[in-house]
């Protein structure tokens, strides 16, 4: 059982933090806020664009981003914790 949520807070963690940076990018380009696609997948570079946004409604992007941020190392984390209690990992 303990496995089993180790597991699904990993998949949680990967989901969130995919779809999270897929929906900052997309908020920041239709703003018209210039964006490098080729680093919009590494974690914090959107989250580091969207702080340079001085508008209000960037603070909502700007959590979504820190968000997706925090997600992905957690998604790290539990990947590595989980490798650990496999029983035979295969490689």
């Amino acid at each position: 059982m303990g496995t089993f949520i180790l597991y699904s807070g990993f998949v949680a963690s990967v989901l969130l933090a995919v779809f999270g940076n897929l929906i900052v990018y997309v908020r920041l380009v239709r703003r018209g806020i210039p964006v490098r696609f080729v680093w919009a997948g590494t974690p914090g570079y959107l989250y580091r664009t969207a702080l340079r946004v001085d508008s209000a409604v960037a603070a909502s992007v700007r959590t979504l981003a820190l968000v997706s941020v925090i997600s992905f190392f957690l998604a790290f984390v539990l990947g590595a914790v989980a490798f650990m209690f496999t029983e035979s990992p295969t490689f």
